[in-house]
């Protein structure tokens, strides 16, 4: 298919050696360099206006009666030659060209570009959509006649007729619809998009729509990159059996910018009719290989019924940040937000992963779960030197459409917030956990039970609390066969019946326990509580039980066996006499024995005694009832 381009952007006047009109002159025109006439055209439709026009009396081009510009095939070189109407030659320059060869012609789309059946060599194409005008496709190119390069419909187009290669020019942005993709939310562009990620490596979307399947992103430093919340729209399409979408093989890959939604989109209700998982890491030559320097950040993950991000092999000095996740993970499978190995055996683990500053919203799964397969594999631990700090961890009811796509809603209660199982260096530093519900934890570190416990967890510097009806009995920290770990400086509030921090030993390993447990706040008054297993009274060296009782004077040991303070403040008004430190009344254990010792400390010298101890408490006796007395006591047991 031909293109035609006027030479002139009004109508042309034609003047004789005078300066007068050339009335009746006529134009002729020729293949450059030749005596083959070849017809030149009325517009952009290509009407041909023959290869002489008359000028009518004005000295414009005339055909049919109609005036009009000279319009040439962009594809020909032409020779022009100006004569009166008695046939004198005015004008006859040699070897002139077409004024727009050697300069920019253009095409509606792709078909009409590759249907040209003339090219001069270099020839510059402007080609103005991919399918129609201004889709966003298209673009600068040049025609080289000697090219055999590979075709890809994209930035390399093979003609129909003619030898060569249309050439994608380098000044001119890639995005997918160079490659055809569409972005309306209705037509699957997986394939446009995929060609992209082979062809050029970096994957730049505009605005838009798009449906997309499963696409490997496998070049080397390969950016992904949207623009952003409801401006680059992902509607995925479970189309693989594994159901993701954006399939990370290499290693220095982006993936930015973009909105991971459902079709049938609700805000605040999960479509559990679309499972796919947004973003699947996974070496492309061995998935127990590492995929290193992975940046996944400033996205949006909404309303999936699928893990947002899924490790599939070991990922190495990578980060996750700044991302909002909202509604995702899976109720029925229990797949949580940020997955781990997914029955996985690592040959290497996942180290040096920072997450951080992201917000997780509404999840009836685990936001970050990160467990271990138990089997032969050489490595000690799944997750070495995990970062994850800064975060928001909320766990409101997730609202979930009903499997047959129908309008009803089911609510799904959240469940442990943090999972993390055979793991070593971890840090939890400055996150905020709000509505951990039922029997479960804010915090979960536990050992697998075929390999080592864990090792040197630092959980600090965390907020966490219940929802505010304090029904729930989850506990905020939980530790499992865990040793060199330290909690500290957290603020912390539970339900009525909840326990604040919980430290259990399976008797799997042969634990070496280092544990400190100190600075910790509560923030409606009660004690912090601490669950600490009978076999910490065995085989504890002098520092080791230094750090084990490093307890601040609001915090309370709740196990009766645990060979560690309990502490606690009171106030006797003025005129009482008495009080009765009752353990049940506190939220604590009753003791097994009353065989402990009584500290007592007060802000008056008033003399202030103890009587009356037994496994369920003890009373304060005094004398002197004057004044309000604060009394500070501590029970060794």
């Amino acid at each position: 298919m031909a293109t035609y381009i006027a030479t002139t952007a009004f109508i042309p006047t034609f003047l004789d050696n005078n300066g007068d009109p050339l009335n009746g002159g006529r134009l002729e025109s020729y293949v450059a360099n030749t005596t083959t006439p070849t017809p030149t055209f009325t517009g952009e439709a290509g009407v041909s206006a023959g290869d002489i026009i008359t000028l009518n009396a004005r000295g414009e081009p005339q055909t049919s009666g109609n005036t009009h510009q000279v319009w040439i095939d962009s594809a020909i070189k032409y020779d022009f030659v100006l004569k009166t109407a008695a046939g004198v030659i005015i004008n006859s320059p040699e070897d002139v060209a077409s004024p727009l060869v050697g300069s920019v012609a253009s095409a509606l789309n792709i078909a009409a570009a590759k249907a040209l059946t003339t090219l001069p060599d270099g020839q510059t194409l402007y080609i103005r959509g991919y399918t129609t005008a201004g889709d966003g496709g298209g673009g600068m190119y040049t025609y080289d006649a000697s090219s055999a390069a590979t075709a890809n419909d994209g930035t390399v187009l093979a003609l129909d007729t003619l030898a060569g290669r249309l050439l994608h020019s380098e000044t001119t942005l890639i995005t997918v619809k160079t490659f055809g993709a569409v972005g309306n939310g209705v037509a699957v562009d997986t394939a446009a998009i995929q060609a992209t990620a082979d062809a050029v490596g970096d994957v730049l979307f505009t605005a838009g729509s798009f449906v997309c399947g499963a696409v490997n992103i496998n070049t080397r430093g390969a950016q992904v990159l949207g623009q952003g919340k409801h401006l680059t729209e992902i509607i995925p399409v479970s189309d693989s059996v594994d159901r993701s979408i954006f399939i990370i093989g290499n290693e220095r890959i982006t993936v930015r910018g973009f909105w991971f939604r459902p079709v049938n989109y609700t805000k605040g209700v999960q479509d559990a009719t679309n499972t796919s998982r947004p973003i699947w890491i996974e070496n492309i030559g061995n998935s127990d290989a590492a995929v290193t320097w992975v940046d996944i950040s400033n996205n949006v993950f909404e309303n999936i019924s699928g893990s947002a991000i899924v490790i599939k092999s070991p990922l190495r000095e990578s980060w996750i940040y700044r991302n909002n996740f909202i509604g995702m993970g899976n109720p029925i499978t229990g797949e949580g937000v940020i997955e781990g190995s997914i029955s996985e055996n690592f040959i290497d683990s996942v180290n040096n992963l920072w997450i951080y500053k992201n917000t997780f919203y509404r999840a009836a799964t685990p936001f970050i779960n990160l467990d271990a397969v138990s089997g032969s594999a050489p490595s000690k631990h799944f997750y070495d030197s995990l970062w994850i700090e800064k975060n928001l961890f909320h766990g409101q009811l997730l609202d979930v459409t009903e499997n047959d796509g129908s309008s009803g809603v089911v609510q799904a209660e959240p469940t442990n917030q943090i999972y993390i199982r055979s793991c070593s260096r971890v840090r939890l530093r400055d996150n905020t956990f709000t509505s951990y519900h039922g029997d479960y934890s804010a915090i979960i570190i536990a050992a697998l039970s075929t390999f080592e416990e864990n090792g040197s967890a630092l959980i600090t510097d965390n907020a966490l609390s219940v929802d505010d009806n304090g029904s729930y009995t989850g506990t905020g920290i939980l530790l499992i066969d865990c040793t060199l770990n330290l909690a500290t400086n957290n603020s912390i509030k539970t339900g009525s019946q909840a326990l604040d921090i919980r430290v259990q030993d399976t008797g799997t390993f042969s634990l070496n326990q280092r544990i400190k447990i100190e600075n910790n706040v509560p923030t409606e008054g009660a004690p912090v509580g601490v669950l600490l297993p009978s076999s910490y009274n065995l085989n504890l060296q002098t520092e080791e039980r230094k750090q084990l009782t490093s307890l601040e004077v609001t915090e309370t040991v709740t196990a009766a066996d645990a060979s560690i303070s309990r502490s606690g403040t009171i106030t006797m008004a003025i005129g009482v006499a008495q009080v009765t430190i009752d353990y049940t009344d506190l939220g604590l254990l009753d003791l097994s024995s009353a065989s402990y010792a009584i500290n007592l400390s007060s802000n008056f010298e008033h003399p202030i005694y103890w009587r009356s101890k037994s496994t369920t408490g003890f009373t304060l006796n005094r004398d002197d009832t004057a004044d309000s007395q604060q009394v500070d006591w501590t029970v060794i047991i």
